[in-house]
C-alpha cells in the first residue's frame, strides 16, 4: 500500500531486489535452468556442529561389542588363532618386542638423571601387574593389539590414589560410548563399558582405563586390526588347510587304482580285497614288501593322488600374512640370495618400530597416570643386531672417544667398571684420554729442580741407583728419633713396613711418581727437539734422493721418473739412497747419549724395587732389615747388597735396549714417511712438516714409554729382590702374575696368570719374565712364599696393593 501522493510498490519487485542480492552474496543467478537450486535448510540443532560420523541412532544402547560390524572379535581371534602362519607371524613379533631393552629417563635435558621416581618406576614396570614379569606381560598387551586392536589396561589403585599395579583387561569387553558429537565423553561421565555375561556390568570414566586402539579410522568406533585387513586371505589360507589336512584323512578318491582279470565276479573282487587289506592293516612293515599279484592287475595300477602339498599360492598367502605386520617372509618362502635376505631382515628389524612406538605411549600415558609426566618411557638399542656389526660399531666409538667402555659395557649387559668412565682416543703409539689431547697435561719438572726430593735421599748410596761403598743410606744422617737399624733406605723402609707381611710392592710410592715424571719429561723434551732435528736432516737429504730415483744418464732428471727407476734394476738404488736418507736424518749419536739420562732414573726405580721386596720377604719372617754381621739380619744385608748390584746392571743394559728399540721405531717411521714423499712427490717442506707432526715424536707416545718401561723397571726390581732373597736367605720365593684391572680380556695377560707360581727364572707363556706384556698393560707381579697356595685372581688392584 502506497502511502499518500506516492507511487505504489510492486509485488515482484521485493523477490527481484532479494534474489539479486543473493545472487551478489552467493553468486547463484537468480533463474538457472536446470541449476542445483538451494539447499535444503538443516534441520539439525546447532549442538550437533561437529559430530565425527554418522553413527546409529541410540547406539549406546547396544549391549554388545562391534555388534554392528562386519566382524566380531571372536571371529578375528579364531582367525588368528586357527591359521598356523598368521598365528606364527604374531608370536614372532611378540617375542621380539618381549627381548628389546627399555628404561625410563627424563624427557627433558635440563631433567635429572637421579631422580627418585625413576628407580620407582622401573621397579613398578618390572612386573607391571604385581604378578608377571615385563615380558609376559608385554606378550599379553600385545596379543589384543595386533590381533584384535582393543589393547586394554586397567591402572589399579591404592586408597590413597598411588598407582599399584596395570592390569590387563580384554578388550574384547570393553564397548566404547559416544557424546553426543560421537566421541568419547570426557571425566566425569562415563567413556566405556564392560559387558560381563551378555549384560553391562562396570561403567569406566576415561581417567579409570586405558583403552588403546592402535589403528581408528573417523567413521567407525573400533580399531582395525592386520587381521581385518587380510581377513579373506585367511579365510582362503585356512581352507587351503583344511584341504591338504583332508588330504590325509578323508576323500573319495584312493590313493591308487589296480584292475584284475576281466572273468573275476564282483564277490571274487570283494573277497581278494578283504583279504589284501587284512594283509597290510596295522602292519606298516608289511606294506614295504614284495606281493605277488595276477599280470593283468599289474599291468593296470593306476596312481591317482597328486604328491605335490605345497606350490606358489603358500608362499603368497606368506607374504601377505608377513607383510600386514612388517615381517619378512623367509622363513616360509625359498631361499633368497644373500642381498634378498639382508634386505628382508633390514625390513624386518623396521617393521618393530611401530609396535614399540605403540607401547612407548602407552607407558608415557601410565607415566602421566602415575604423575610424573615429565619422564618418559624409552627404547634401548636392538640387541638382536648382527654381534659382528656390533663389536665394529663399539669399537669405532671407543675408538673415536664417542662412548666411555661402561656405556658399552651397559650395552652388553655387563656390570660397570672403576675405570670405565674415561673417553678414550686410539692413536698409533696406543690409546690415550681425550681430555689429554683436548688440554694436554703440563710438562712435568725438569730432572733435580729446587721442589724435588734429591736422589741421594730416595735411592741411598751414591744418588744414582748404585750401592757405592756398600754402606746403607751414606752420606745421609739419620733423622732426631729415628733408630740406625730402622733407616733401611732412607724413605723406604716406612714404607716397606707399611707393607706388613705381604710380598706385594705397593704402586703408589713417592719414588715411582717421581721416576715416572722425570722420565716422562725427558722424553718428551728428548723426542721433541729430535724430531724438529730430524725433520730438518731429512729434507736437507731429499736431492740425494730425488737423484737416485731419477734416470741415472741425465743427473737433472725430476723425481717423476722414479717410479720407473724403481721398477727396473734401479730399484737397488733407490733403495740405498732411501736407507742413506734415513741414516742422515736419524743421528744415532744423539739417541745413544740420551742413554745415560734415561738410565739414571731406571736405577732409581729398580734398585728401590729390589729393596722392597728384600724387605717384604724380612719382615714376612719377622727379620730386621739390618743387623749385625753373623745374625740373621747379615743375610738380610747382603741380600740387598746383591739385588742392587743386579738391578743397577739390568738399567744399564735395559736403557740401552729401550734407546736402541726407539731408534729402531723411529728408523721405520721414517722410512715409510720418505718412501710416500717419494712416490707421491712431496715438497721438502712437507716432508719436514709430516715428520714433525709423526707420531713417533709425540708427547703421548713419550707417556706410553715412560709409563710401560718404568713399570717394568719396577716388576724386575722385585723379581732382582727376590732372587737375591733365595739365594742368600733361603726364601724359598715363586713368583704369580696377577691381572690388572684393564687385562681381563687380554689373551697374553689371562694365559700369563693361569700358568699358577713358576720359579723366578722360568718365563710365562707370554714369553715375558715379569710384566709387563704389552704397552699399556698394568698387570702386577706377587711373590709367593712356598708354603701358600697361589691366589684366586681377582682381576684388579685396591688402593695401589694387590687385591690379594
Amino acid at each position: 500500500m502506497a502511502r499518500e501522493g506516492g507511487r505504489q510498490i510492486e509485488p515482484g519487485i521485493v523477490a527481484r531486489v532479494a534474489q539479486g542480492l543473493r545472487y551478489a552474496v552467493t553468486g547463484q543467478r537468480p533463474q538457472d535452468w536446470f541449476g542445483p537450486l538451494e539447499p535444503l535448510p538443516p534441520v539439525a540443532p546447532p549442538s550437533v556442529r561437529g559430530r565425527q560420523f554418522d553413527f546409529q541412532s541410540g547406539y549406546n544402547l547396544n549391549t554388545q561389542p562391534r555388534v554392528l560390524e562386519q566382524v566380531s572379535f571372536a571371529q578375528m581371534r579364531a582367525l588368528a588363532e586357527n591359521y598356523d602362519v598368521l598365528r606364527l607371524v604374531i608370536e614372532n613379533r611378540k617375542k621380539k618386542m618381549a627381548r628389546c631393552h627399555w628404561s625410563i629417563k627424563p624427557r627433558s635435558a635440563t631433567g635429572r638423571a637421579d631422580d627418585p621416581r625413576i628407580e620407582k618406576m622401573t621397579t613398578m614396570l618390572r612386573r607391571p601387574d604385581g604378578v608377571h614379569t615385563w615380558s609376559v606381560w608385554l606378550k599379553g598387551l600385545l596379543d589384543d593389539h595386533l590381533v584384535i586392536d582393543a589393547a586394554t589396561i586397567w591402572p589399579s589403585r591404592s586408597l590413597g590414589g598411588d598407582l599399584l599395579a596395570l592390569e590387563l583387561v580384554d578388550g574384547a569387553t570393553i564397548k566404547p560410548i559416544l557424546d553426543e558429537k560421537g566421541r568419547r565423553p570426557r571425566a566425569p561421565n562415563p567413556a566405556y563399558q564392560q559387558v560381563l555375561k551378555g549384560l553391562p556390568a562396570v561403567n569406566y570414566r576415561a581417567d579409570e582405563l586405558l583403552y588403546l586402539p592402535g589403528n581408528i579410522r573417523p567413521y567407525k568406533v573400533y580399531g582395525y586390526s592386520p587381521v581385518e585387513w587380510i581377513i579373506t586371505t585367511v579365510n582362503l589360507a585356512l581352507r587351503r588347510q583344511l584341504h591338504k589336512l583332508e588330504f590325509y584323512t578323508e576323500g573319495t578318491v584312493p590313493d591308487a587304482i589296480s584292475g584284475v582279470p576281466d572273468t573275476w565276479s564282483p564277490d571274487q573282487i570283494k573277497e581278494f580285497q578283504d583279504y589284501f587289506d587284512m594283509l597290510l592293516s596295522g602292519q606298516t612293515g608289511a606294506r614295504r614288501r614284495v606281493r605277488f599279484v595276477p599280470s593283468a592287475m599289474s599291468k593296470s595300477f593306476v596312481q591317482t593322488k597328486e604328491a605335490a602339498l605345497k606350490d606358489d599360492m603358500d608362499e603368497w598367502l606368506a607374504r601377505l600374512c608377513s607383510y600386514a605386520y612388517d615381517a619378512t617372509p623367509q622363513w616360509a618362502v625359498k631361499e633368497m640370495n644373500r642381498a634378498s635376505a639382508g634386505t628382508a631382515k633390514d625390513q624386518d628389524d623396521e617393521g618393530l618400530e611401530p609396535t614399540q612406538q605403540f607401547v612407548k605411549e602407552a607407558m608415557d600415558e601410565v607415566l602421566a597416570l602415575a604423575g610424573c609426566p615429565d619422564l618418559e618411557f624409552a627404547w634401548e638399542r636392538r640387541h638382536d643386531v648382527d654381534p659382528l656389526v656390533q663389536a665394529q660399531v663399539d669399537k669405532i666409538h671407543l675408538e673415536t672417544g664417542v662412548k666411555v667402555i661402561n656405556e658399552v659395557r651397559a650395552g652388553q649387559g655387563l656390570e660397570a667398571r672403576p675405570d670405565g668412565n674415561t673417553p678414550l682416543l686410539m692413536t698409533g703409539s696406543g690409546a690415550v684420554r681425550l681430555e689429554d689431547v683436548l688440554e694436554p697435561p703440563p710438562v712435568p719438572t725438569p730432572l733435580q729442580q729446587a721442589d724435588d726430593p734429591p736422589l741421594g735421599d730416595l735411592v741411598g748410596g751414591d744418588g744414582k741407583g748404585g750401592t757405592g761403598d756398600g754402606d746403607e743410606g751414606a752420606g745421609r744422617k739419620p733423622p732426631p728419633g729415628e733408630k740406625p737399624d730402622q733407616r733401611g733406605k732412607g724413605a723406604r723402609a716406612p714404607l716397606a713396613k707399611a707393607a706388613g707381611g705381604r710380598l706385594t710392592i705397593r704402586r703408589d710410592r713417592p719414588i715411582l711418581h717421581f721416576a715416572e715424571g722425570q722420565l716422562t719429561h725427558q722424553l718428551v723434551a728428548f723426542l721433541a727437539e729430535e724430531g724438529h732435528a730430524t725433520a730438518d736432516r731429512a729434507a736437507a737429504a731429499m736431492p740425494k734422493l730425488a737423484k737416485a730415483a731419477g734416470d741415472p744418464g741425465e743427473p737433472g732428471a725430476p723425481a717423476e721418473g722414479g717410479a720407473v727407476a724403481q721398477a727396473g734394476a734401479e730399484g737397488a738404488a733407490v733403495d740405498a739412497a732411501i736407507e742413506s736418507v734415513v741414516d742422515a736424518a736419524l743421528d744415532i749419536a744423539a739417541w745413544r747419549n740420551a742413554v745415560a739420562q734415561m738410565v739414571t732414573v731406571l736405577k732409581t726405580l729398580t734398585t728401590d724395587g729390589a729393596d722392597q721386596a728384600i724387605t717384604g720377604v724380612a719382615l714376612s719372617s719377622g727379620t730386621r732389615s739390618a743387623a749385625a754381621p753373623g745374625t740373621a739380619g747379615a743375610s738380610v744385608k747382603s741380600a740387598t747388597n746383591l739385588a742392587n748390584a743386579r738391578g743397577v746392571s739390568w738399567a744399564e743394559a735395559h736403557g740401552a735396549d729401550l734407546v736402541a728399540g726407539l731408534s729402531n721405531t723411529t728408523r721405520d717411521a721414517l722410512r715409510r714417511l720418505i718412501v710416500q714423499a717419494e712416490k707421491e712427490g712431496w715438497s721438502v717442506d712437507r716432508l719436514k712438516r709430516a715428520i714433525i707432526e709423526d707420531y713417533a715424536f709425540s708427547p703421548t707416545r713419550a707417556r706410553l714409554i715412560a709409563k710401560t718401561e718404568l713399570a717394568t723397571a719396577d716388576h724386575m726390581g722385585n723379581l732382582i729382590g727376590w732372587r737375591a732373597a733365595n739365594e742368600t736367605m733361603g726364601a724359598g720365593l715363586r713368583k704369580v702374575w696377577v691381572l690388572g684391572p684393564n687385562e681381563v680380556h687380554c689373551p697374553a695377560c689371562l694365559a700369563n696368570a693361569d700358568a699358577g707360581p713358576l720359579d723366578l727364572d722360568e718365563p710365562f707363556p707370554s714369553g715375558d719374565i715379569a710384566p709387563t706384556a704389552h704397552p699399556h698393560c698394568d698387570c702386577d707381579l706377587e711373590g709367593l712364599p712356598p708354603d701358600m697356595e697361589a691366589p684366586i685372581q681377582k682381576g684388579w688392584k685396591v688402593g695401589g696393593d694387590s687385591a690379594f
